[in-house]
């Protein structure tokens, strides 16, 4: 799925969900992974730093509960790229 101009390809369904996101010229710049209660975002061209964690209260989560929040939360990750690739936010 495209949003914010950045590809959001997932790789995995469920336990872990996880996507590899890119940009507009086809590099990776992101993955991204929901496993254990943790959503991590690291980015490889930052030396595979996290640039965003969130921890949730069950410690078991492996994909999101609803539509509306991996809506809200890729939102958010696209635009904590758009700030870190573009320098737009």
């Amino acid at each position: 799925m495209i949003i914010n101009g950045f590809d959001f390809r997932e790789t995995c369904g469920a336990c872990p969900e996880q996507y590899d996101v890119f940009d507009f010229k086809g590099n990776q710049v992101a993955y991204i992974r929901l496993r254990w209660g943790t959503l991590q975002v690291s980015a490889p061209d930052w030396n595979g730093d996290t640039i965003y964690e969130h921890s949730y209260s069950d410690g078991w989560l492996g994909s999101f509960t609803s539509d509306e929040e991996r809506t809200n939360k890729l939102n958010l990750i696209a635009n904590i790229l758009n700030a870190r690739v573009y320098g737009e936010g």
